[in-house]
């Protein structure tokens, strides 16, 4: 199975024609079927696109296998490729980020906190603040508690922009 066949098989699971499904990406439906004909592939931030409106992973779409239907799980994988596709590529660490991802979800939990903005925004925040200049996962693991700590100083940072 191609990219396209992919996109296709998304769409149509949607059940949205061309068009219906281009107007959701701010594209012509002539774009969808030029991609579903894999005569074109949309872009990486299209892919991620694609990916959050149909509730699947970017690996997914361009890997293939079982439409995975774990909502969190793709959120956090779609966050995954939108690191390394962003420069975070050598560093990404998905067990950290996963990391992450559980430790901001304990500290909303904790404080009774629910995220205006969402929880794949705060874990990319707190992922990168973790792993930038970090070395060794020791230091991104020291890094993550330090964020951890301005967030319970100042929740407001989880509930708002």
């Amino acid at each position: 199975m191609t990219v396209g066949s992919r996109i296709k098989q998304l769409r149509e699971k949607m059940g949205l024609s061309q068009v219906g499904f281009g107007n959701l990406l701010n594209v012509s439906g002539p774009s969808v079927a030029q991609w579903e004909a894999n005569r074109t592939k949309p872009n990486h931030a299209r892919l991620r696109d694609i990916a959050r409106i149909g509730n699947v992973t970017t690996h997914w779409l361009l890997e293939g296998g079982e439409i995975p239907e774990n909502a969190e799980e793709n959120a956090l994988n779609n966050e995954a490729f939108t690191l390394a596709s962003s420069g975070h590529g050598a560093a990404l660490d998905t067990n950290f980020l996963m990391e992450c991802q559980r430790a901001v979800t304990d500290l909303c939990r904790e404080m009774g906190i629910a995220p205006t903005w969402t929880i794949t925004e705060v874990v990319r925040a707190v992922y990168t603040d973790a792993a930038t200049g970090a070395r060794t996962g020791q230091e991104m693991r020291a890094n993550l508690e330090a964020v951890l700590r301005v967030y319970r100083r100042h929740p407001a940072l989880l509930s708002g922009v």
